[in-house]
């Protein structure tokens, strides 16, 4: 069986600098029980990455820093 992911995480041809978690809080504190698995990931009309859920039945809209 595949790890469950942490964090969805911007990967190395991010524009600048290193990878880091953009959004997390997919596995319990103990890493036991899932709240969440990011199975997808797309491009919304208004630049947000929108990213499905499978476990936690959602799709979740990711923007900027004060952007919403």
């Amino acid at each position: 069986m595949a790890a469950l992911p942490r964090a969805l995480r911007l990967g190395p041809h991010c524009p600048a600098g290193l990878p880091r978690d953009i959004l997390g809080g997919f596995l319990s504190p103990d890493e036991s029980e899932p709240y969440g698995r990011p199975v997808g990931v797309a491009i919304g009309p208004d630049g947000a990455l929108l990213v499905a859920d499978d476990v936690g039945d959602v799709i979740w809209r990711v923007t900027a820093s004060g952007a919403d």
